[in-house]
């Protein structure tokens, strides 16, 4: 089965021999379409459909190509000299470079590759070329944390908090981490761009904070542990922020997990110092409450067993039987012998002070 495909292959390369391109390229079209056709054989005729349709000028097409090619073989690195090829005659140059230096990294014996990589850097520096979507938003992704780095440093924080969320909203799209240079690694490139992220949403949080707007730059410290809960300064972030909205208890919870993270972060370590002496007196406060409420109850019992010695001391001789009587009266409010809830003058004294 597979002998039928490779004479259509043949066929294929006759028919390009000959400058019959375009019916090379309906071949081709039949080939990846064929049921019995092999993964490598697919990627072999999209990259020959791919070169074909370059060789026609139909730059555009060739780029389709050879990127379904590419879906099934990312390290090849004929195909990333046929995405540079149709790239470059698009007048894409910025991508085209990209992908003639992939395609030198896996094959440096092509000379090729280096050769048109030069062309197409001196094009980008005389300012040549017509710029992608992709190329507009990753200078705006990478100008967008320039310019908010510079904002921070002229103090103008709402104008910083702009620009870090411009970078934030292309981030997806423009982040390093998605450079072909990590395609090899599909979870070094996830924790690049989390990283990134994370970083991007400290930077705003910190043009927050200085612009006094704490709410909020605790929740972009928030979203940075989600993004990275390994980001040390993520931890800090929160911790700076519940400082200032008065959270003493939640800044200590958060600077322990930043030191523990990072046991060197100095402004960390600043902060704890004070949070540390907010708790303590906060815990200080509690219970020296605590302490002068059992005083009190102390003390309302004192008196309350003096009135009743008084009491007991003042009663008629004919009487003592009832006055012994009493003793044995529980009061259901204070817990106390002596007397009946109506008379206990722990309740007493609290209903004067509520009237």
């Amino acid at each position: 089965m597979s002998g039928t495909l490779e004479e259509d292959f043949t066929m294929a390369t006759t028919l390009v021999r000959e400058g019959s391109h375009n019916d090379a390229i309906g071949v081709y079209a039949k080939i990846v379409e064929d049921a019995r056709a092999t993964t490598p054989q697919k990627v072999r005729a999209y990259s020959n459909m791919s070169a074909c349709l370059a060789a026609r000028d139909q730059y555009a097409d060739a780029l389709d190509a050879a990127k379904k090619a590419l879906q099934l073989d990312e390290n090849n690195s004929k195909l990333h000299g046929r995405m540079a090829t149709a790239y470059h005659g698009l007048k894409h140059y910025e991508e085209a470079a990209q992908h003639y230096h992939r395609a030198h990294t896996l094959d440096p014996t092509n000379a090729l590759y280096v050769e048109q990589h030069q062309v197409v850097l001196e094009l980008i520096r005389n300012g040549k070329g017509i710029a992608t979507q992709e190329t507009k938003d990753a200078y705006y992704y990478r100008k967008g944390i320039e310019q908010g780095k510079e904002a921070m440093g002229k103090g103008e924080y709402l104008s910083a908090v702009r620009h870090f969320s411009k970078a934030i909203e292309l981030h997806a799209r423009c982040s390093t981490g998605s450079d072909e240079r990590n395609k090899d690694n599909s979870t070094d490139v996830s924790s690049s761009k989390s990283a990134e992220l994370a970083v991007l949403f400290c930077n705003r949080s910190a043009a927050y904070s200085r612009a006094g707007r704490h709410l909020e730059s605790l929740e972009d410290g928030m979203k940075a542990t989600e993004v990275n809960p390994m980001y040390a300064r993520a931890f800090f972030r929160i911790a700076h922020a519940q400082h200032h909205l008065k959270h003493p208890h939640e800044a200590y919870t958060a600077l322990r997990r930043c030191l523990e993270l990072n046991s060197n972060h100095d402004e960390a370590r600043s902060l704890m110092t004070d949070v540390e002496q907010l708790v303590m007196d906060l815990r200080k406060t509690a219970e020296e409450k605590q302490r002068e409420r059992e005083e009190e109850i102390q003390k309302i019992r004192e008196m309350q067993s003096t009135e009743r010695v008084t009491d007991s001391a003042n009663v008629p001789v004919g009487h003592r039987s009832r006055a012994h009587a009493t003793s044995y009266m529980h009061c259901g409010y204070c817990n106390e012998a002596g007397h009946t809830r109506a008379e206990c003058p722990l309740l007493r004294r609290k209903r004067s002070r509520t009237s």
